[in-house]
C-alpha cells in the first residue's frame, strides 16, 4: 500500500532519506554557526537592557530623595 502510494505521488524514498538527512545535517550546522551565537548576544542585550532600567530607577530615587530633601529645606 505504501509502496503503491509513493509511486503514485512519484516520490523516491531514498531521494526522500537523504534530504531529510541533509536537512538534519544543515539544522546542526545554522545552530552552531547561527542560533547560538545569536542567542547569546541577545541574552547579553537582555541583561545590558536590565541593568539600564536598574541604574535609571536608582537614579530616580536619588533624584526624588534629593527633590524632598530641597522641599524640606525651604519650608524650615
Amino acid at each position: 500500500m505504501l509502496d503503491t502510494l509513493l509511486h503514485a505521488l512519484k516520490i523516491d524514498p531514498l531521494l526522500l532519506l537523504i534530504n531529510g538527512l541533509l536537512f538534519l545535517f544543515l539544522l546542526q550546522i545554522m545552530s552552531r554557526l547561527f542560533w547560538k551565537p545569536m542567542m547569546k548576544h541577545l541574552e547579553s542585550r537582555k541583561e545590558e537592557i536590565a541593568r539600564a532600567y536598574s541604574t535609571v530607577d536608582q537614579t530616580r530615587r536619588e533624584m526624588d530623595n534629593l527633590r524632598s530633601e530641597y522641599q524640606g529645606g525651604w519650608r524650615k
